[in-house]
């Protein structure tokens, strides 16, 4: 009897010795990776377009000119003063100011003789003699890219008892830089004749000024609303 239990406590404790070992140890698994997950591409915007920009207007400065005729001995006999428009961007029509002051100093020149004889008259009867004069002042009164206009006034003194104050107008296309004509303005076969102060239906004296027509008659201008005129105006020259 003793030798079973002996056997059964030697089986327990090989059981127990067993039981208490060691087991084997799993390598821990790693968590599955995810493949990287790509930023959502944004998608693609259209170009940013900018408003169509105005050509810059042309920059019209002035020309100012002074110069003194004189006689034989230096006595002043006639005074030429001119401020014309000079405009470097717009060279024919800044070539056709300077042109103008050209035949201003031609026609002066002429003068001066007569003026030197009628001092030296002047000096021998005892009398004072008043330099003659020629002033010529300009104003743009239209500069808006498309069109430009000048008024122009001439004083002239010639040693009369009064002076005379002549107004005149220029009105250029900016593209083509020539001169316009009255019926450049109007769409083509417009009565604009008969609704217009003019005695020349193709006169150049003319000039555009806020949303006015100025037409020129040698003493002064003649105000008309392009309002007034938009039913035969061409489409550029009408007002809002």
């Amino acid at each position: 009897m003793k030798r079973i239990l002996s056997v059964i406590l030697a089986l327990m404790l090989c059981l127990s010795l067993f039981a208490c070992g060691k087991q084997p140890v799993e390598s821990p698994t790693e968590p599955a990776t995810q493949p990287p997950t790509e930023a959502p591409t944004a998608a693609p915007t259209e170009p940013a377009t900018e408003p169509p920009t105005e050509p810059p207007l042309p920059e019209v400065g002035s020309d100012n000119y002074l110069f003194t005729f004189t006689d034989g001995q230096e006595n002043p006999v006639l005074t030429l003063t001119a401020s014309l428009p000079a405009c470097e961007s717009l060279p024919q029509i800044d070539a056709y100011y300077k042109a103008m002051y050209d035949d201003l100093y031609a026609t002066c020149a002429l003068n001066a003789e007569e003026a030197a004889q009628r001092r030296a008259e002047f000096v021998t009867d005892g009398l004072d003699f008043t330099p003659w004069a020629v002033e010529v002042k300009c104003a743009v009164t239209c500069n808006d890219g498309k069109t430009l206009s000048v008024i122009r006034e001439v004083y002239e003194h010639f040693g009369g008892p009064y002076p005379t104050v002549t107004c005149c107008g220029e009105t250029f296309d900016v593209a083509t830089q020539g001169r316009l004509l009255l019926r450049d303005l109007f769409v083509e076969g417009a009565d604009y004749a008969t609704r217009l102060p003019v005695t020349e239906p193709d006169q150049l004296n003319f000039a555009l000024t806020g949303g006015f027509v100025l037409l020129c008659d040698g003493e002064g201008t003649v105000s008309v609303p392009l309002s007034d005129l938009s039913d035969i105006l061409q489409p550029q020259y009408v007002t809002e």
